[in-house]
């Protein structure tokens, strides 16, 4: 029996902090509802879903957040309008590996505050050494998707990061090949198995 492991490693501290925090904090805070679905034997990824966000600028025309650089996206709308979106160097600000910045121009018209993104993406890794194999810390990476284990970090850009290192609310569902084993910090509310595959939310 093939025994694997899933590893997302988002921090329980930070939920358990959010679960506290009062209406005007969560609204400044990023709500991310995302279902990922993981091929271990040819490393694709494809992630579909939306993220609630607020806008550092909420006069500005653009908005950006960094993705791994390899993944394509297929699907993006802002509070249910297509956005129009470019590829850009990754902000020097947030040195997160393999990334690059996406630039999102709002559609005409809003100037709320806080927005909603939908988006679907996909692709492979980059493949790169893990931490500490390399002293080039910009060109190393943890996360790997590949039949020997899937590693999926908070501090990587596999998911649409708004700002790095911030307190964030995340509703994840995974769905992996059969005899994989999801292991993510927080509640787990259901796991099932349908078509051959492990659906786990």
């Amino acid at each position: 029996m093939l025994r694997s492991k899933t590893i997302v490693p988002f921090l329980l501290l930070t939920a358990l902090n959010l679960l506290a925090a009062g209406k005007e904090e969560k609204d400044q805070t990023p709500a991310y509802d995302l279902t990922v679905s993981i091929e271990p034997v040819s490393g694709n990824i494809a992630v579909r879903g939306s993220v609630e966000v607020p806008l550092a600028e909420p006069a500005a025309k653009t908005f950006r957040f960094s993705l791994h650089e390899t993944f394509a996206i297929s699907k993006l709308l802002v509070d249910g309008k297509q956005a129009a979106f470019t590829y850009a160097p990754p902000d020097a600000q947030i040195p997160l590996p393999a990334s690059r910045s996406v630039v999102v121009t709002l559609p005409r018209g809003m100037d709320q505050s806080r927005i909603r993104m939908d988006i679907a993406y996909g692709g492979r890794l980059k493949a790169l050494p893990e931490f500490g194999a390399s002293p080039d810390m910009r060109h190393s990476l943890d996360d790997q998707v590949n039949a020997r284990m899937i590693e999926l970090t908070g501090f990587a850009s596999w998911y649409p990061q708004f700002a790095f290192g911030r307190p964030l609310r995340l509703e994840l569902a995974l769905s992996l090949p059969p005899h994989w084993i999801p292991i993510c910090s927080g509640r787990r509310l259901e796991d099932r198995v349908n078509g051959g595959r492990t659906f786990t939310r």
